[in-house]
């Protein structure tokens, strides 16, 4: 697994405003979703969303193709949305995989593209506000594609990409020692267009050693990068 470089500069305010109108769209493109739910062709695969659940998208590339999965791992995904990561792992050969969400849509649309997508019994979908429901489990590897924006999400699908006063983050980023295995391992997308100071600013305040893994840019805008990170305790 090479190791790269943060690259591209953060776009300025004027540029960041676009990205947010962008974002609207989306939303308002996952709220128009019929109430059985659409299928979305991605990476070769085809999942199902639901109403106000988020879409598979090219910004999770950079994590799904490196993270490190060994064969049997038991794995967690905060943030699950459709699934997407979650699903990817278990094809990875995860022994055992949780996805998890604060939308009980998302944990639906998960539970049922775990179904059809990962082997029967290998990942499991659950209501959770980062790591409030999991009791102390701890994970060999504990993935994460959070919202990237520090702006107010006024209910669950607009906090599917604005996390308001950064809370999400700073949940992940306080409580994932507690529930990585020895050794373990963590894998956190974010964008160049994010709050990714602040990110780096929480990994070092929980003592998490942190490298760039993978990045890539936006299909149709150079200008913006999607990374991976790997984070270990």
């Amino acid at each position: 697994m090479s190791t790269c470089e943060i690259g591209a500069a953060r776009p300025d305010t004027q540029r960041v405003a676009e990205i947010v109108t962008w974002q609207r769209k989306r939303q308002d493109a996952w709220r128009a979703v019929p109430g059985e739910g659409s299928d979305v062709a991605f990476n070769g695969l085809s999942f199902h969303v639901l109403p106000g659940v988020f879409w598979p998208f090219e910004d999770c590339f950079p994590l799904i193709e490196n993270m490190h999965i060994t064969q049997g791992a038991a794995v967690l995904d905060v943030g699950t949305g459709a699934g997407t990561i979650a699903v990817h792992a278990a094809l990875r050969g995860a022994g055992w995989v949780v996805a998890v969400d604060r939308n009980p849509d998302a944990v639906e649309a998960a539970r049922v593209n775990g179904e059809r997508l990962a082997q029967a019994g290998r990942m499991k979908s659950l209501a959770s506000d980062v790591f409030e429901s999991l009791d102390g489990q701890r994970f060999d590897v504990v993935t994460a594609n959070l919202p990237w924006l520090d702006r107010p999400g006024m209910d669950d699908v607009e906090a599917a990409q604005w996390d308001t006063g950064f809370a999400t983050n700073r949940k992940f980023f306080a409580g994932l020692r507690d529930h990585l295995k020895p050794g373990g391992r963590a894998y956190y997308a974010q964008g160049n267009y994010g709050a990714i100071n602040k990110a780096l600013s929480l990994m070092r305040e929980a003592g998490l050693r942190h490298r760039v893994v993978g990045k890539r840019c936006a299909s149709a805008a150079p200008d913006l990068e999607f990374y991976a990170f790997e984070l270990r305790a």
